[in-house]
């Protein structure tokens, strides 16, 4: 699975690229928000980890930008803005996923996953790893499309959060 990890503390990013590598995705890093606006449009991304404390672009406005271009990839924002009202906030511009700071790297990596074999990946070519179907089989004929979620769906998504 593809992924752009954008984070602005430099020993932290290298640190989620590694753990995601060494689970079988393909990182890609950027250090702000314009530059991960940039990368997002211009290459195809299953998942984006997003910070929101981000210079020359705040994670907010990028995941708004995101999603008024229909970009399709599924959003973990990572920040240390763990209160209510931004994780929120997040999933109401259309986050998928919202993991707060401090955290372990074995939950992200499992919460990039899950994301990952919810949404199946864009290209049939590089499925998801360890994503199995309800028979237990590993399926790469998922398909994604972009959702806007109501605000029911991300009341759903906070009590899952809590």
């Amino acid at each position: 699975m593809r992924v752009l990890v954008v984070e602005d503390e430099v020993r932290l990013a290298r640190q989620i690229a590694s753990a995601l590598t060494e689970a079988g995705h393909d990182p890609i890093i950027v250090h702000d928000g314009e530059g991960a606006l940039r990368e997002a449009t211009e290459t195809s991304f299953d998942l984006i980890v997003l910070d929101i404390r981000l210079p020359r672009m705040d994670g907010f406005d990028v995941l708004r930008h995101l999603r008024s271009q229909h970009v399709p990839s599924r959003v973990l924002v990572l920040t240390a803005r763990g209160e209510v009202k931004d994780r929120v906030t997040g999933l109401r511009l259309g986050a998928d996923d919202y993991l707060p700071k401090p955290f372990a790297m074995p939950e992200l990596v499992a919460r990039a996953n899950a994301l990952g074999c919810l949404c199946g990946s864009r290209d049939v070519s590089s499925p998801a790893p360890n994503c199995a179907n309800a028979s237990g089989s590993t399926s790469t004929n998922m398909t994604r499309s972009w959702w806007k979620f109501s605000s029911d769906d991300c009341e759903r998504r906070l009590a899952i959060l809590r």
